[in-house]
């Protein structure tokens, strides 16, 4: 009955032409800030809609002018955001996503595109003695140049939020192992200190401290020291004396079909120990459809150079140790497609190619390769699935022994988009399946052209890599030190 009611109300409000707007000049505020914000109520009719009064926020704003007549009549709202008001993430993200799966604390919310409005006033009135009440989310208005009148929800952030400049650093022979830390302030600076959660103080140092008064950002430059090999997850936490402690990043969707998105991820980053064997050497990155690993490999200590047009002559290539083809590239980048004879004249002259993972259809060659083989669907989406491999084959010994221990760990799958039909010059160190399923040997293949290596892998570095898989960046080193 109550949301009937609603519904007969907002018709009767819809027929008059009666509109109320509670709007501000701009998205983002904070916790504790002062809102200046307005209440702008439209009328045309001649009938008079008063008895107003507006609440938000523990105010009272009472407006003791009748409306109509198509005079429009604005009131200042001005109050005051709680100290302990929540921030505006989306509901599917208030709890940790546990692998492939958001938890969702209220059930009743599931399905739901957005969440409610982080901020609301209620706004009651009456029209000829009836009494109206109307829930108005606080939105940011403005006038864009192109798409006129805009309406955007207004968003609740941390005052203080932190950026990373990468979010994986290896203490691996050759690699930086340093970190920018960039804390901004969203309204004055404020006094504290940079730690990192899943270390002792004694495990890094501050190697220096920026302030940048026109931006409200304080850069913290940090460098990690050597504290035992393996991975560990830590959280960059910037905290004040008053014990205010802000570890979050604020992060932005914005597209014109949708009201912009803002969410908060931890500021967390691999801290990744290893006695690898690697060379820093200079690599040719060609891009695909788009993927993070040349990010990755300039923070091992590669230098990764991005291919284009123009630069696929042998010479130019040579100057490389090994060429990355990025994924779907064969089905994306013409010019790579293009100049496959100049690839292959690369490895034949002993350059190393790596060819990440490509869709069967639509490819823009049809010989991806030295030899023949085809892509195939075969895939293995269970990320902790056995694999079998030739431990004793170069590409799993040389420069670093892989072993059946480094496939544990991984994220959302093993690999798609394997080789099939495989031309027996090629080499199939690693076999892999699923649960009840067929063993495919088309995950790695390897074979030697002339003086050079050729590489086409179905497995899922582009996730794994980013996500900072120790065991699948071992083995991704060991195909560049080919």
């Amino acid at each position: 009955i109550k949301e009937k009611i609603q519904n007969l109300d907002q018709l009767i409000l819809n027929a008059m032409g009666f509109e109320a707007e509670f709007i501000i000049r701009k998205e983002i505020g904070f916790p504790g800030e002062s809102i200046r914000s307005e209440l702008i109520l439209t009328n045309p009719t001649d009938l008079p809609v008063q008895n107003f009064s507006f609440a938000v926020a523990d105010a009272q704003f009472p407006l003791d002018r009748a409306v109509q007549s198509n005079n429009a009549s604005t009131l200042p709202i001005n109050f005051t955001l709680s100290e302990i008001a929540d921030y505006s993430q989306p509901y599917w993200l208030e709890k940790p996503i546990d692998g492939a799966l958001y938890q969702v604390r209220n059930p009743t919310q599931i399905g739901d595109p957005f969440n409610q409005p982080f901020v609301a006033g209620n706004l009651s009135f009456q029209i000829d003695s009836e009494s109206f009440s109307l829930d108005l989310p606080l939105m940011y208005k403005y006038n864009d140049q192109v798409d006129g009148e805009v309406k955007q929800p207004f968003v609740i952030v941390p005052e203080v939020d932190l950026e990373l400049s990468s979010n994986q650093v290896f203490l691996v022979g050759g690699a930086d192992p340093t970190l920018t830390v960039t804390v901004n302030f969203r309204d004055k600076f404020l006094e504290g200190d940079l730690y990192f959660e899943g270390i002792s103080q004694d495990q890094f140092r501050v190697l220096s401290v920026e302030d940048i008064p026109s931006q409200k950002k304080r850069v913290f430059k940090v460098a990690f020291l050597p504290n035992g090999e393996g991975k560990k997850n830590l959280t960059a936490t910037f905290a004040t004396p008053e014990g205010k402690v802000y570890n979050l990043i604020t992060k932005r969707i914005s597209y014109k079909h949708i009201p912009n998105l803002t969410y908060f991820t931890p500021a967390t980053i691999g801290l990744i120990q290893a006695d690898w064997k690697l060379s820093g050497s200079k690599i040719g990155y060609i891009p695909g459809a788009g993927d993070d690993v040349p990010g990755i490999l300039s923070s091992l200590g590669y230098q990764v150079t991005m291919i284009g047009e123009g630069d696929y002559s042998v010479d130019y290539l040579s100057q490389f140790k090994t060429i990355i083809v990025g994924i779907r590239a064969y089905n994306t980048n013409s010019d790579l497609a293009n100049n496959q004879q100049a690839i292959m004249g690369y490895v034949r002259s002993g350059g190393n190619v790596i060819v990440q993972y490509n869709t069967s259809s639509p490819l823009l060659t049809s010989q991806l390769g030295p030899f023949p083989f085809t892509i195939g669907r075969d895939r293995v989406t269970v990320e902790g699935s056995p694999v079998v491999g030739e431990w004793s084959h170069p590409i799993l010994t040389s420069p670093n022994q892989v072993t059946e221990e480094d496939f544990a760990g991984w994220v959302q799958e093993r690999g798609l988009y394997f080789a099939e039909k495989i031309d027996p010059n090629y080499q199939t160190p690693l076999t892999m399946q699923d649960p009840d399923e067929n063993a495919s040997s088309g995950s790695l293949i390897v074979g030697k052209y002339g003086e050079g290596t050729y590489v086409y892998t179905g497995i899922s570095f582009f996730r794994q890599l980013p996500a900072g898989v120790p065991g699948a960046i071992k083995l991704f080193v060991n195909l560049i030190e080919q």
